[in-house]
């Protein structure tokens, strides 16, 4: 269980992610999205991946319309849905403008998805229009953003604006040597991205730089944007790009420390994003990696970090914003990784925790099942409840080495409440 939003009615949508055995199904993820009602029981299945369409995220949108992104191997496309599940429009995102955007591709015409991955790109309500961010086969970033037209038979999304997130650049392959699970879709998420919206309107798209691209991606913003983008010595850092409503290019914003930086979140809040993820202290035994959470000014670029040492290592999922000042942190700890590698221990515990200003951490218990867990996303339901989903009883890299069959994993779904203060700015 990766996200799960909430209509106005009190019903959740919930989006589940099938662990995938990735010598057979790396890249193509498989995920259904579910109805459920107040109580958690089933009402509906929206849709679901197939063999050649991959759904990727969703967005709620306040009438209580639904909006889905898919891809394949060829385009992106977009749905959306009633408050009943009901499917009332589709429209493929053609985009012409991938080979004429800087430097511009004389060559052979680039796909409109990205190779590395199916897994590149993501959507967010804007009010009832939808904020969509996507990677082409340029390994460029794209965002748009779509209206969405309802005239019964012709009710179709129409692009309102297109931005260039991330210019082209060259970007190399990576994978595992042995395994049989990507365990946090680590080696996938060099080409993976986050989008996001505060409330006061600003736009949120995040990218870590690949691991091979030789300061690529800081070269490219610098020949494109001529912006210069100062991190550590190695590039390994995360990069946000902030975006006005009316489409314009706001700048990039580093986002790192002087170790390896890895993105897997972003948050919107009042005036500014949370970016969400992990760092890593190199150690001799794998256990060297701390959750990172940083808050980004959606006015000023300001920024502030705060690392989380909760158990042996450490990766943040998701994260929001408390009227307190502290900040809530879902993830997984507990877990060990090959200190030469990317292979991730089977034991892992899902993590809940308040992070002060200051930076102390107040631990709050989740249920944590055998072998791998993980708190992957938060909702708060206001009056100080709040819904944690995320896995448990899941694969570590090598778990299904010898038998698929082991790369398997339960979704939960935990209400907790904390004290009346817990609630979101």
């Amino acid at each position: 269980m990766i996200k799960v939003q909430a209509q106005s009615n009190g019903s959740l949508l919930v989006l589940l992610d099938e662990p995938l055995d990735m010598r057979v199904n790396f890249g193509s993820p498989q995920r259904e999205l579910l109805l459920l009602n107040a109580r958690g029981q089933r009402l509906a299945s929206v849709a679901a991946s197939t063999s050649s369409r991959f759904l990727l995220d969703f967005a709620i949108h306040p009438s209580d319309d639904v909006s889905v992104l898919y891809s394949s191997a060829s385009e992106y496309s977009l749905e959306r849905f009633n408050a009943e599940g009901q499917s009332i429009g589709e429209s493929a995102l053609s985009d012409s403008q991938i080979d004429e955007d800087p430097p511009i591709n004389h060559g052979t015409p680039s796909a409109a998805v990205e190779s590395l991955t199916r897994d590149a790109g993501r959507v967010a309500a804007f009010g009832e229009q939808l904020l969509v961010a996507t990677r082409t086969g340029r390994h460029s970033v794209i965002a748009q953003r779509f209206g969405f037209f309802n005239a019964g038979a012709g009710a179709a999304f129409h692009a309102e604006w297109r931005t260039l997130v991330v210019p082209p650049f060259s970007m190399a392959a990576i994978g595992l040597q042995g395994g049989s699970y990507d365990t946090f879709s680590a080696v996938q998420a060099q080409a993976m991205l986050q989008l996001a919206v505060d409330r006061a309107g600003t736009i949120y798209v995040a990218v870590q730089h690949p691991r091979l691209a030789e300061a690529n991606l800081i070269k490219a913003h610098a020949k494109v944007f001529g912006e210069t983008l100062v991190g550590d010595p190695d590039a390994l850092d995360l990069y946000v790009t902030r975006i006005a409503p009316s489409g314009t290019r706001i700048g990039t914003t580093v986002v790192g420390t002087a170790e390896d930086d890895q993105l897997f979140g972003l948050r919107g809040g009042q005036d500014s994003a949370l970016v969400i993820g992990r760092k890593e202290y190199w150690n001799e035994h794998g256990t060297g990696f701390d959750a990172l959470v940083a808050r980004l000014s959606g006015k000023t670029g300001a920024l502030e970090v705060r690392e989380l040492d909760v158990e042996r290592s450490d990766l943040a999922f998701d994260a929001v914003e408390l009227t307190d000042g502290s900040w809530l942190v879902t993830g997984a700890s507990g877990w060990q990784q090959n200190p030469s590698g990317a292979s991730v221990s089977e034991e892992s515990q899902a993590f809940l925790s308040r992070v002060s200003e200051s930076g102390a951490l107040s631990p709050i218990l989740l249920p944590s099942g055998p072998r791998h867990n993980e708190g992957r996303t938060l909702l708060p339901l206001g009056l100080g409840r709040w819904l944690v989903g995320g896995m448990t009883d899941g694969p570590g890299t090598h778990s299904g080495d010898a038998d698929a069959s082991l790369v398997r994993a339960a979704g939960f779904l935990h209400e907790l409440r904390l004290d009346p203060e817990s609630d979101t700015d």
